[in-house]
């Protein structure tokens, strides 16, 4: 089985993608149904980017 690459984060892009994930569990626990999409693909961007993978449409 091959081995899966884990990226090393760096403080920064760790606090970065823990602030973006607080902000959307602090918006889904004030309103279950809160739009958080945006903060979903700056999560997915942030985290892509840690792999050196651009997403489709530059998230």
């Amino acid at each position: 089985m091959a081995q899966l690459p884990i990226p090393i984060a760096t403080p920064e892009q760790q606090a970065t993608i823990a602030a973006l994930v607080q902000q959307i569990l602090d918006a889904k626990a004030a309103d279950p149904a809160a739009d958080t999409l945006a903060l979903e693909a700056e999560v997915d961007g942030a985290v892509a980017a840690l792999y050196g993978v651009v997403l489709p449409g530059g998230a």
